[in-house]
Parts: structure tokens; sequence; C-alpha cells
């Protein structure tokens, strides 16, 4: 499917862009409902609990952008 075109501020989204079909990772706008997502989150969330774990840094918070 691609990109979903930007548009304007207060635009509509055209619906097809709603559609399951439409889960393309690269899209910001649809990459929560990729399965593959989830899993990827999941994955990294546990590197980094294993960082903090082998670093002693249970309580660190993560600074900056």
């Amino acid at each position: 499917m691609g990109y979903r075109p930007d548009g304007e501020l207060g635009e509509s989204v055209n619906e097809i862009w709603n559609q399951p079909a439409h889960n393309w990772l690269g899209d910001t706008y649809s990459t929560h409902v990729n399965p593959v997502f989830w899993k990827l989150h999941g994955w990294v969330d546990d590197r980094i609990d294993d960082w903090k774990r082998v670093n002693r840094a249970e309580n660190y918070q993560w600074k900056g952008t």
C-alpha cells in the first residue's frame, strides 16, 4: 500500500488508510496495528530490562529524547 499521504491538520484521513490491510511498519500511522511491531517492541523492552539488571540500574530514569 505504501505511505499514507500527509494531510492538513484537522483534515479527515481517507478510509483506505484505516483498513486492517494497511499495517505497514514503515508508516507511523499504522505501525501499532502490525503484530510484528508488538513483538519487536517487547523484545526491545526486554533488552532495556537486561541492561538495567546487569548494570544494577533498576531505578535508572532515561533522559533526553
